[in-house]
């Protein structure tokens, strides 16, 4: 089962509820300095809404002087677009670096896409280590893609000795979060009797979930 490696977009979404004044935000004027309101100014401009115009220069001028400010979000934000070159060139060094503020500010996306980053030597060395280091804290946190690729570490032997029991509690965590894969993983675990005793009437139940789902393999078995 191949790792989830999608970046995770779900911080650019459009600001809603708030009157905007042509291009130049009423609700802006006076806050310059605050952090907050640079990262929301630059959301506007990254989803060009609510009478703001797109500008993704201006974005990034401001999720920067938010992220240098020690807005986590605008952190985040500045690591995607440079990590996708999404308004910007692609910027590997720059992604990491803006990832790892983020992380060690606590978010979760963040902290998340900085292991796959380490995971796939994606701008930097490949490191195990700091993939399982990033994927625990954010798997820790709910993050369910984080969990399911640190049960696969734990699974295949990766950058960990392998753990199959280890592998259960992360299928199991994000499992029960939705994640299909770790639903049909966790099936075969208790069909095979991997890291748990065999238990066939549990394997059924997770690969029924998983069946429901859309896998076929889950379909399959």
């Amino acid at each position: 089962m191949k790792k989830i490696a999608a970046v995770v977009c779900s911080l650019l979404v459009a600001v809603s509820g708030v009157a905007w004044a042509a291009d130049v935000p009423d609700w802006f004027k006076g806050k310059e300095n605050d952090p907050e309101s640079q990262f929301l100014l630059g959301l506007a401009y990254y989803s060009g809404e609510d009478g703001v115009t797109e500008d993704k220069a201006k974005a990034i001028e401001w999720f920067t002087k938010a992220a240098e400010a020690g807005q986590s979000d605008a952190q985040y934000g500045l690591a995607l677009m440079y990590d996708e070159g999404d308004g910007v060139p692609e910027d590997n060094a720059k992604a990491i670096e803006w990832y790892t503020k983020a992380a060690l500010a606590g978010n979760t996306d963040a902290q998340f896409n900085l292991a796959l980053m380490y995971d796939e030597g994606d701008g930097v060395p490949e490191d195990n280590a700091k993939a399982i280091e990033w994927y625990t804290k954010a798997a820790l946190a709910g993050n369910t893609d984080a969990q399911f690729n640190l049960a696969l570490m734990y699974d295949e032997g990766e950058g960990v000795p392998v753990d199959k029991a280890k592998a259960v509690q992360w299928y199991t965590k994000a499992a029960e979060n939705g994640n299909v894969g770790a639903q049909y993983n966790l099936a075969l675990m208790y069909d095979e009797g991997e890291g748990v005793p065999v238990d066939k009437a549990k394997a059924v139940q997770w690969y029924t979930k998983a069946a429901e789902n859309g896998n076929v393999g889950a379909q399959y078995n």
